[in-house]
Parts: C-alpha cells; sequence; structure tokens
C-alpha cells in the first residue's frame, strides 16, 4: 500500500525535492511496484508531474490547435470545389472562424501553462469547432451536412487523444462533445437519414469517442509508470554514486587512526605536480619515536592507541581545509602543506613536536619515557617539486640520527643552490 503524505499536503515538490523527500522517495519506490492500470499518483507527486512535463504538455496541446487550424485553412481550398456557390462564402468564413478559434486557444495555452486552464481551453475550442460545423452544415445542402459533423468529430477525436490534459477534463470533453454533436445530429440537415439511422450514427461516434477517451486514460498511466520509473532509476543512481563516494573514501583513508592512507597521499601528491599555477609547498615526513619498543612492552592494542593519539594531535595542528595528513606506513605520517615557506612549515613542524610531547603518551623504551616524534621539512618552489618527499625523508633520518625528537629542515635542491 502506498504510504499516506497527508503530513505534507499543501506542498509543492519539484522532481528534485521528490527525490531528498525520505517519505516521497519510499512512496516512489512503492509505486513502481503498482500495476500500471491501478497506477494512481498522490496529489504532491502528480504536481511534480505536471510541472515536470509543463513544457512538453504546453508544446504538445498547442501544436494540436495549430494543427487542426493549418488542416482547417487547407480545407477551404477544397471547399471551392464540393460547396454550392450560394453557401460558399459563409462556409468559407465559418472555416476562417474556426481556425482563428484554434490559433487564439494554441496562444491562450502558451500565455497560461497551467494545466487546468489548459483543459478549459481545449473544450472550450472543441465546442467551438462543433457549433461552428452545425452552421457550414446548415448553409450547405442537405447532401454535405453529414461531412461537416463527420469533419467535427474527427477534429474532436484528434484532441481527446493528442491533447495532454487531465483525466477529469478529458471526461468533461468527451461528455460534451458527444452531447453537443447529439444535438447537431438532431437538428441538422443530414441528408435525409430517418431518426433510426441518426441513432446509429450517434451510437457509433459515441462509442468511438468513448474507446478514445479509455485509450487516453491508458496512455496517461503509461505516462505516469515512466515518470515514476525515471524517478526511481535517479534514486536508485544516487545511492549507487553514494555508495562509490564512500567507497573511494574508504579506499583513500586508513582504518586505524581515520586519515589519509599512502593511497591518497600520492593522488593528492601528483594532482599537486599536474597543478601548474601551484606555489611553494611543504612536506613534513614524521615518525614516532622508539614505536617498536613501545609495541613491545606495552603491547600492539597500546601501539595502536599511540597511532590514533599522534594522528589526533597532528590533524590539530594542520589547516583541516587545505593541509592533507596521511599515514605513510607503520609509524610513519606524512603531511602536504600548500602554500608555505620554510619558516611557516618550520613553525607548524615544531608545533606538532612540541604538541606529540606535550600529550604525555606513555612509552617505556624512550629516555624520557613519553612519546616523542622526529620530523624532517622540506620546502619547494614550482619547479622542484618533484623529490620533495624523498629530501624530506632525508631530513627525517638527519632528526633521528641527531638523537630523535627534533625538527630538521632539508637543503635546497642541488640545482637551486648553484644557481
Amino acid at each position: 500500500m502506498v504510504e499516506s503524505l497527508s503530513d505534507d499536503a499543501g506542498q509543492a515538490f519539484s522532481t528534485d525535492r521528490l527525490l531528498q523527500h525520505p517519505a516521497m522517495a519510499a512512496t516512489l519506490i512503492a509505486l513502481s511496484k503498482v500495476r500500471t492500470r491501478d497506477l494512481v499518483l498522490p496529489p504532491q507527486i502528480h504536481d511534480a508531474y505536471l510541472e515536470h512535463t509543463r513544457h512538453t504538455r504546453t508544446k504538445i496541446n498547442a501544436g494540436w490547435m495549430l494543427w487542426a487550424a493549418a488542416l482547417n485553412i487547407l480545407c477551404c481550398a477544397l471547399a471551392f470545389f464540393i460547396v454550392p456557390p450560394g453557401a460558399l462564402e459563409q462556409v468559407v468564413v465559418a472555416r476562417i472562424a474556426i481556425s482563428l478559434v484554434l490559433a487564439l486557444g494554441a496562444g491562450a495555452i502558451f500565455l497560461a501553462r497551467r494545466s487546468d486552464v489548459e483543459g478549459l481551453l481545449t473544450i472550450a475550442v472543441c465546442l467551438a469547432v462543433v457549433a461552428l460545423a452545425g452552421f457550414m452544415a446548415e448553409q450547405a445542402r442537405q447532401h454535405f451536412a453529414e461531412r461537416y459533423v463527420v469533419h467535427a468529430i474527427f477534429m474532436c477525436g484528434t484532441a481527446i487523444v493528442i491533447s495532454r490534459i487531465a483525466w477529469r477534463d478529458t471526461v468533461a470533453l468527451t461528455t460534451s462533445v458527444m452531447t453537443a454533436l447529439a444535438i447537431l445530429m438532431a437538428t441538422s440537415p443530414t441528408a435525409d437519414l430517418s431518426i433510426a439511422e441518426k441513432l446509429q450514427m450517434a451510437a457509433f461516434f459515441g462509442v468511438g469517442l468513448i474507446g478514445l477517451a479509455l485509450a487516453k486514460r491508458a496512455m496517461n498511466k503509461l505516462q505516469y509508470r515512466v515518470f515514476v520509473l525515471g524517478l526511481v532509476d535517479r534514486l536508485k543512481m544516487a545511492e549507487i554514486e553514494e555508495m562509490n563516494g564512500r567507497l573511494h573514501a574508504i579506499a583513500r583513508t586508513d582504518a586505524l587512526t581515520a586519515v589519509s592512507n599512502r593511497r591518497g597521499f600520492d593522488e593528492a601528491y601528483a594532482a599537486l605536480q599536474g597543478r601548474p599555477e601551484r606555489g611553494q609547498c611543504a612536506v613534513l615526513m614524521m615518525d614516532i619515536d622508539h614505536f617498536k619498543g613501545l609495541n613491545d612492552t606495552r603491547g600492539h592494542a597500546a601501539g595502536d592507541e599511540c597511532l590514533r593519539a599522534v594522528a589526533g594531535v597532528i590533524s590539530g595542528e594542520l589547516r583541516h581545509s587545505r593541509d592533507l595528513l596521511a599515514r605513510f606506513g607503520g609509524e610513519e605520517f606524512v603531511a602536504i602543506l600548500p602554500e608555505v615557506d620554510g619558516q611557516q612549515a618550520l613553525s607548524i613542524a615544531e608545533r606538532i613536536r612540541a604538541a606529540v610531547e606535550a600529550r604525555g603518551v606513555a612509552n617505556p623504551a624512550a629516555p624520557g619515557g613519553v612519546l616523542t616524534l622526529s620530523v624532517g621539512v622540506a620546502v619547494s618552489p614550482p619547479a622542484a617539486i618533484e623529490r620533495l618527499v624523498a629530501r624530506a625523508d632525508a631530513a627525517l633520518y638527519e632528526a633521528k640520527s641527531g638523537g630523535r625528537n627534533a625538527v630538521r629542515l632539508a637543503a635546497p635542491p642541488a640545482a637551486l643552490r648553484v644557481a
């Protein structure tokens, strides 16, 4: 059973809002499982359907009227060959009047762009066509009267099938046209037809118009089905995109520390190299001192907790919107700092080192009994970023060799020293 949407009554929903609204999305999925002949759109979804099809609906409804107007003008030329001379002028004027009514109706539809107005205009235009057809039947001889009745039925039948109006308007259109045609056949001189023959003719065309209306209802149901399935497909695509986004993030995130992993760092570093407008950039290579001893004395669970704590401390000292922190492997971390110079990079590295030491995480394997960090810093101008990681790693080695718990700045590239 389709979920009730009474809590949202009165709200207008576009297709985008439908997909973002949880209750509406659930209703769309439920509707996609309903048989086509039983498909009924709730008011909010039907309003979204009308808005979604507004442009196409306006073109079809106005296009039918313009097509009918052009066809009627073409019939004016044929009138010179089949209409008696005494009635020719009145018939031509009536046909021009029909074309004018149709053209005005098309213009009104383009201006209104509302489904309720389009339905009323279609009904009014068809009734005007029937009335003018009756006038032409009166003006022509009896031999031609039946022809104008058939023309009116044909025109109204195409309106029932082609026009994109609400089902209630289609029912009103069919009923109004059948009533008007019955009056027309009863009062017009239709070629000496008997009452029985006129009743037979009315029944034949009436059943035909009803059949066209029922076919139109089936077409409406199919259009609803296409609309619902299209939105459900968009829902599924959004779910797939969201899932792909999660998988993309998971594949580039270290599960233990929740910072980027080596893959995420490599992609960010490659993207940085591919930016021709990049400015100075710094890389910090960081290694936890005496981490193997901590694992041996306190266990791997304590080691994992230590890695999470260090990652949190480092993240707190970086610019969250611009810098990237990644776990490089084991107890090593690496950070990319775009658009910083050497002094700024050293200052950030020193803050990180001091913050890790101040955290006071116990490490029995360290000389001071607390966890410390060694940092290698490399800064590169735009032209020499390719070996930035290698230079930062070399600076980290110097910091470790010099006693640990230290920060070292890598020397500039040889080419820049020569220059």
